[in-house]
């Protein structure tokens, strides 16, 4: 199925070449996920993130796919450029507290901090510390 999805989107791109939008890269990056190939679409999303420079959802993607493949500094690096951009990009400061706990780079000092204070040191954006502390309150346990 994969192939034949391949097969068409490169007929759709080699009819119109001059064509150059950031989806073109996102489907190409699905295929090559697809098809397992983590270095050809990594690349994929390299390439189009100096094509698009401004594309934020690109440079997210591309960031959790380093977190997916256990590049972890790359990770961290392209969310710190990210949030000094826009320090409002949630699904980066998410990645960002993910990447800095398999870092190690967040430990409770004692045994009596509670999770919500850790998860704050995470760098999560408070609206999901909000959504955590409402689950909590209605009796669930993160």
């Amino acid at each position: 199925m994969i192939d034949l999805a391949e097969e068409k989107f490169n007929q759709i791109i080699s009819q119109n070449p001059e064509v150059e939008i950031p989806s073109i890269y996102q489907m190409a990056f699905q295929i090559e996920k697809s098809k397992r190939n983590t270095k050809a679409a990594i690349n994929t999303l390299q390439k189009a993130i100096t094509t698009f420079p401004n594309h934020e959802s690109l440079k997210i993607r591309l960031a959790r796919e380093f977190f997916n493949t256990g590049k972890l500094p790359e990770s961290e690096e392209l969310c710190r450029q990210i949030l000094e951009r826009n320090d409002q990009m949630t699904h980066a400061h998410i990645l960002l507290g993910n990447v800095n706990l398999r870092l190690n780079k967040i430990k409770a000092k004692s045994k009596n901090k509670s999770k919500l204070f850790i998860l704050c040191q995470l760098y999560i954006h408070p609206t999901r510390v909000l959504g955590w502390i409402a689950d909590r309150a209605r009796g669930n346990t993160f």
